[in-house]
């Protein structure tokens, strides 16, 4: 799979490797083409409140997104981070907030061992994860943002993402681990 990003002739350069292959054995058909608009929408809701109110917000004042968003970060600041939002006696939808990437950000630890990716927020440079966990969950966690894409094996790229790990500058428990003792060490959250 692969997506155009203009019309007209393109060029495609096949590695094995890394030693380029001749193209002459290979044949490229296109069984499928997906229309823009038949692409499946960004969500206009999303899982938090707070998230699901910006974007309306930012749908009806288009020109004030850079406002919007110096505001909701500035109550992000105020208030600390992950967002958490009581969901009933047993469990809260805690969401995970990065602001500033170009790429990509996955969360190092936390609540899932995956490094799950984050999510782009509509067409913004802040990143977000939900989960639901039981209310009296405690984990460390950190941020990988803009990990960078190596010719290297898959297991030695997972392990690319400790080049930018680093803590949650909005989480006010931050965990040091006697290493430093700075703000690049690891956040908790409860």
């Amino acid at each position: 799979m692969f997506k155009a990003e203009q019309t007209g002739t393109a060029q495609f350069s096949i590695t094995e490797n890394q030693h380029p292959v001749p193209t002459s054995d290979f044949a490229l058909t296109i069984t499928r083409h997906v229309h823009q608009a038949q692409q499946v929408a960004l969500p206009s809701t999303f899982e938090n409140q707070r998230l699901s109110e910006l974007s309306a917000k930012i749908q009806q004042f288009p020109k004030q997104k850079t406002e919007l968003l110096d505001q909701f970060w500035q109550q992000v600041k105020q208030q600390g981070t992950p967002l958490i939002e009581p969901l009933n006696a047993q469990e809260s939808r805690v969401t995970f907030l990065w602001k500033g990437a170009k790429e990509n950000v996955r969360i190092w630890g936390g609540v899932s061992a995956d490094h799950d990716f984050m999510q782009r927020f509509l067409d913004t440079d802040l990143w977000y994860r939900s989960y639901v966990v039981p209310n009296d969950t405690l984990v460390e966690y950190r941020f990988a943002p803009d990990i960078p894409t190596l010719p290297v094996d898959a297991s030695t790229q997972r392990r690319a993402l400790l080049s930018t790990a680093q803590a949650d500058p909005y989480n006010p428990n931050v965990y040091f681990d006697r290493i430093g003792d700075t703000l690049k060490n690891t956040d908790r959250f409860n």
